[in-house]
């Protein structure tokens, strides 16, 4: 029979152990506020934007550094039987309803940077294409390739010249969440939010010759504001 200050002494442990462990409950506590207050506030932020809202000029999606530009065309799409397979026609695949040639822009997002899209100019959404696939480092060695083989979405946009182009959203090592917050047949203004892509990601941009891109690699760009080029 156990002895009648048993339940008693018992409540007395647990009241002493928690009181110890107070302090580390309420760091623990403000700790997770504070994440969260930065993941929030800090990393999910949306600051307003200057857009200058000219059907001319061609604004950046995202907020990064541009780390590639590349045209792209039939002679570029060289495969070797050492490629991977799951990379073989990719560029194909992401340029083919865009057009024959033209230019890839890939921009890198930083953890610092604004992690929402923008849409580059006013006009239709075409399509929006998700495909699910690796979680390979954005920062690894070849980093200014696109990363296709990772998990992506593509917005096929067509703009108020007719031209179609392309913002692939791509997640990173780290990332787990790509939105889209377009639909098919939506008609977007230039500077619209479209998207947004978790924690360290790319967005690579597929765009017709019919765009003069004037960027540089090495530049950082702020989505709905910086001037990637014009629309001739």
């Amino acid at each position: 029979m156990r002895h009648p200050d048993y339940f008693r002494h018992c409540l007395l442990c647990i009241k002493k152990g928690m009181k110890r462990a107070a302090p580390y409950i309420i760091l623990t506590l403000i700790l997770a506020a504070v994440v969260y207050a930065w993941y929030r506030y800090g990393f999910l932020r949306k600051p307003d934007r200057n857009t200058p809202y000219d059907d001319s000029l061609f604004i950046s999606p995202a907020n990064g550094t541009i780390i590639a530009i590349r045209p792209y065309g039939q002679s570029t799409f060289i495969e070797t039987k050492d490629a991977p397979e799951c990379d073989r026609g990719a560029m194909q695949i992401l340029t083919g309803d865009v057009a024959g040639s033209g230019t890839v822009i890939t921009i890198r997002l930083d953890l610092d940077d604004v992690h929402y899209q923008r849409a580059p100019t006013s006009g239709v959404v075409v399509h929006s294409r998700y495909t699910s696939g690796k979680h390979e480092p954005i920062y690894a060695t070849g980093e200014a390739e696109p990363r296709h083989q990772n998990e992506h979405n593509e917005i096929l946009f067509t703009d108020t010249h007719g031209n179609n182009y392309k913002v692939v959203q791509i997640a990173g090592f780290i990332a787990r969440s790509i939105k889209a917050m377009v639909t098919p047949g939506q008609w977007v203004e230039q500077g619209q939010i479209i998207g947004c892509i978790e924690i360290g990601s790319q967005v690579t941009i597929i765009l017709p010759p019919e765009i003069n891109v004037t960027a540089t690699v090495g530049d950082y760009v702020i989505d709905g504001e910086t001037v990637l080029g014009a629309i001739l």
